[in-house]
């Protein structure tokens, strides 16, 4: 009986520990990504396609560390992949150089490894997100790239969400007004600015 009691106390100090192991990860993963999240929402404000990569790559390597905290690993696996577009994308559209035979080589990256780390549904949802901003991010003018990020953002919403992360969703919606206020103030009244000042 006396073993008994001791298997059960030991138990439940397992349980305890496995608990207290989660929260942590947990936390760690939101710590990440409210980090990811300063950088989001700083990009969107960028003039210079550059800048946009850059932020973008920081916020992407910082995501995919809270993706591996929560043991989302598409999620993970399409931000580490995104990291090294950017980077790769960003050198390619400063030398002026096509960015067509990456594109098809991150589009693969992309789909194999959203095969291999295959959950559910909502994988599908992130690969194709990172299918659109693939095209996009290949090319130099900022405008279509704000315009394209927008579905991809809610495509990401809805899988923070799901996650259960927390900095994520935030990041989302405060990546979705700072993108709407970025072609609010950049895309549209600028334009019209420039249109009366030629009048």
């Amino acid at each position: 009986l006396l073993s008994r009691g001791l298997g059960d106390v030991y138990k439940r100090q397992i349980l305890i520990c496995k608990r207290s192991i989660e929260m942590d990860k947990f936390i760690i993963a939101q710590i990440f990504g409210f980090a990811g999240l300063a950088c989001s929402v700083s990009a969107y404000q960028c003039k210079k396609h550059k800048s946009v990569m850059i932020l973008k790559t920081l916020n992407e390597m910082l995501f995919a560390f809270q993706y591996f905290f929560l043991g989302t690993y598409t999620g993970m696996a399409m931000n580490i992949i995104s990291s090294v577009r950017n980077l790769t994308f960003s050198y390619l559209v400063k030398k002026e150089k096509k960015t067509l035979p990456f594109q098809i080589l991150f589009f693969m990256a992309f789909i194999v490894s959203g095969i291999f780390t295959w959950k559910n549904y909502l994988s599908l949802i992130v690969i194709f997100a990172k299918l659109l901003t693939t095209v996009v991010y290949g090319m130099k003018n900022t405008k279509y790239l704000r315009f394209a990020t927008v579905p991809t953002s809610l495509f990401w919403l809805i899988y923070n969400f799901s996650c259960k992360a927390t900095a994520g969703v935030i990041s989302e919606i405060f990546s979705l007004i700072s993108l709407i206020s970025a072609i609010i103030r950049i895309d549209i009244m600028e334009k019209k600015i420039k249109q009366v000042s030629n009048n």
